[in-house]
């Protein structure tokens, strides 16, 4: 069975078959589930466009701890709590929730004994802080840095798999972010300091 995480989306939803009214995409999800709601009538609920990205950031965050806390035990036998706290927030950083400014507010001797609830309350504190800041800059800034150190002869055979894909959700087959000049290592963008 192919690892449906992986699997070319035009394999998933067949487009091609099924005449869809609407496809939206995450990276416009706002703006999609916006217009979804005017198209049937629901536009009208305030609430949902003041606090649409809150409440998303929020749910986020709640499911990135709770499985940090379900995991950790079995995280235990491979790293260390401060480290697993460093990858939760490298995490939320990488998806453009908090900012790459903002440093793990917790030592290691804190992170040993740390709750759910202090955990939550101060990801939800780095996430209003970074409300002012260009949070989509930085998740391409992360996106771009990532793909970087592939070898072009392997983002040519990616982009193989996925052109169809690609074509018909109207990507672009050479985004700059991802077809980008290659570097040699990771440097220090995804290394837990």
């Amino acid at each position: 069975m192919r690892e449906y995480h992986i699997m070319p989306i035009n394999d998933i939803c067949r487009p091609c078959k099924i005449h869809y009214s609407f496809i939206g995409k995450m990276e416009n999800f706002e703006n999609d589930v916006s217009r979804i709601l005017k198209e049937i009538g629901a536009e009208s609920y305030p609430y949902f466009a003041e606090n649409f990205k809150k409440e998303y950031t929020s749910d986020a965050i709640h499911d990135i701890v709770q499985a940090y806390f379900a995991y950790r035990m079995d995280s235990d036998k491979c790293i260390d709590r401060h480290t697993g706290i460093k990858r939760v927030w490298l995490k939320l950083q990488i998806r453009g929730i908090i900012s790459r400014t903002i440093p793990v507010p917790f030592t290691s001797k804190e992170s040993l004994s740390l709750s759910f609830p202090k955990l939550l309350k101060s990801i939800i504190k780095a996430r209003d802080i970074s409300e002012n800041e260009d949070m989509k800059a930085q998740k391409t800034m992360f996106i771009t840095q990532a793909y970087s150190i592939i070898p072009l002869e392997t983002m040519f055979k990616l982009q193989s798999v996925y052109k169809k894909s690609l074509q018909i959700f109207n990507y672009d087959l050479f985004s700059k972010h991802l077809f980008a000049p290659r570097r040699n290592s990771t440097i220090d963008t995804f290394c837990l300091n």
